[in-house]
């Protein structure tokens, strides 16, 4: 097999590393949250990943708390409150200064992204329950809408910057309206009202 060189555009064209797929909500809010750089903290989490080819790993740790051992994760009021946590550290750091419009495409599409984010999102909820996926869509598109969009060096923000953000936000609105329909009147309210709140905020 030959081994071809490609070229690219734009370093967010190029695909993820295998390890970085699919992150759990809970891996993506410790890379998020961290003080470090985040390619450091990434090599961090990378580092502590079991190695599968090694036999001697531990996967199993005896908890000495009784209520530790209960795997309290998958309960709706946790998911929820991580899904909160993630979501101000992803605007934290879209609101850090942004060097370039390739930049700002990792911050939303990259593998530790906003996306890589809603998709973790969607899968840590229970389809049963359309009302926490809608709740969930809802604040997030609260929490981004606020973003205050910051080019580097006290530069503006490239246009293409502002566009990616636009188009976020723009595409969080339209998934929230159309999970609404399934939802119950109490969450349609409650969606509707934080709206009028946040357009009134802006205006």
């Amino acid at each position: 097999m030959v081994d071809w060189p490609v070229n690219v555009s734009t370093a967010d064209a190029l695909p993820a590393p295998d390890e970085l797929k699919g992150l759990s909500l809970a891996a993506l809010l410790e890379l998020l949250s961290s003080a470090r750089p985040l390619h450091e903290a990434l090599r961090a989490w990378l580092r502590r990943l079991p190695d599968d080819d090694d036999s001697n790993v531990e996967l199993a740790i005896e908890l000495i708390d009784p209520h530790a051992k209960v795997d309290n994760s998958g309960f709706m009021v946790k998911r929820v409150q991580r899904a909160c946590w993630a979501m101000q550290s992803l605007r934290a750091r879209l609101e850090q200064p942004v060097l370039s419009s390739s930049a700002m495409a990792w911050r939303i599409r990259g593998p530790v992204g906003a996306y890589a984010m809603l998709e973790a999102m969607q899968r840590q909820c229970d389809p049963k329950l359309p009302d926490e996926w809608a709740f969930l869509l809802c604040e997030l598109w609260r929490e981004l809408a606020a973003v205050s969009v910051k080019g580097g060096g006290g530069r503006e923000p490239e246009p293409e910057s502002l566009q990616m953000m636009e188009g976020l936000i723009g595409d969080l609105h339209e998934r929230l309206m159309n999970a609404l329909p399934q939802c119950t009147d109490a969450m349609r309210t409650y969606v509707v009202d934080a709206m009028s709140e946040e357009n009134n905020a802006a205006s």
